[in-house]
């Protein structure tokens, strides 16, 4: 699985992970954290976890997705809801409702920019001030094609 977090100034990540039984270890999970919390600038805020980890019910206002979207659609939805409000907890003290634009992408507050990614079994979030940044994003990927032992930048 590759991670790929890129913002304005086009600085890229790749760091490979150790998948095992398709669930990630939990000291990849915190290895890749600690490694985004050392490159990231400070005005950056991530969070990464399991999408079973970030099933607290959201507000009415946010369940935005299609009552017949199907049950992983629905959980992986939640988790990138729940997942980006902890990102944004660290820049922004006040309660926030994740709206939704037209094309999906998530609807921040006018003052934040961030977006959302996963890919079973993990979330990804990313989010910064637009005073900071004119855009960030996140994205989560399967390679097979990599060594599964490997982590490399």
């Amino acid at each position: 699985m590759r991670i790929v977090c890129s913002h304005a100034v086009s600085y890229t990540l790749s760091p490979m992970v150790k998948l095992v039984k398709n669930n990630i270890e939990d000291s990849v999970m915190r290895l890749i954290s600690d490694l985004l919390r050392e490159q990231l600038p400070p005005t950056i805020s991530f969070h990464l976890d399991r999408i079973a980890n970030c099933q607290a019910p959201i507000d009415r206002r946010e369940d935005l997705i299609s009552p017949s979207a199907s049950l992983g659609r629905k959980l992986e939805f939640t988790a990138g809801r729940n997942s980006l409000r902890a990102s944004v907890k660290n820049l922004k003290a006040s309660p926030l409702i994740i709206g939704r634009h037209s094309n999906g992408a998530p609807k921040l507050p006018n003052d934040l920019v961030g977006s959302i990614s996963h890919k079973y079994p993990v979330v990804a979030t990313i989010c910064g001030k637009k005073k900071d940044y004119s855009a960030l994003g996140i994205d989560i990927e399967k390679n097979e094609q990599w060594e599964q032992s490997v982590i490399s930048f």
